[in-house]
């Protein structure tokens, strides 16, 4: 047990900080560059997690689609805080399709189809890795919006 700042024991170690506060009081937003760094790193991941599968060893590993699945949730619900401008800024990323990613696991959970699940980041994803780290190395040195 722990014992938060009025000395009373709990599970966890005391109160949580408050959030930092933007513009009118509101908890302000994380910088996009950092988001897209983590949906490279998510993409990073889910071609670690599939490349020393086939499609019949991935769809006899359950803890292999459940990694498959919270990356693929993780990767849709991160596009949500890119910007639209900076979205708008590179189409050469297919930001719809990215967002989408999530509803394969968050819908279909199931009745989940594993040659979907094994397509999405063995063949839909891969080809966006590169240009999602092109669109972070033009942003280097570049203002925040």
């Amino acid at each position: 047990m722990l014992e938060d700042g009025a000395g009373r024991r709990s599970g966890r170690a005391g109160p949580l900080p408050a959030a930092p506060e933007g513009a009118a009081g509101r908890p302000s937003p994380k910088r996009w560059r950092w988001r897209a760094a983590e949906l490279f790193g998510l993409l990073e991941r889910l071609q670690d997690l599939t490349r020393d599968q086939n499609f019949a060893s991935f769809r006899c590993g359950q803890t292999i689609q459940d990694a498959a699945c919270m990356n693929l949730l993780r990767l849709g619900e991160g596009t949500k805080f890119v910007p639209e401008a900076v979205q708008s800024a590179h189409p050469e990323l297919p930001w719809a399709e990215l967002r989408g990613v999530r509803n394969l696991p968050a819908h279909d959970s199931f009745g989940l189809d594993l040659a979907r699940l094994w397509y999405t980041p063995t063949v839909e994803l891969p080809s966006m890795r590169a240009k999602l780290k092109a669109m972070l190395d033009a942003a280097k040195g570049e203002e925040q919006p």
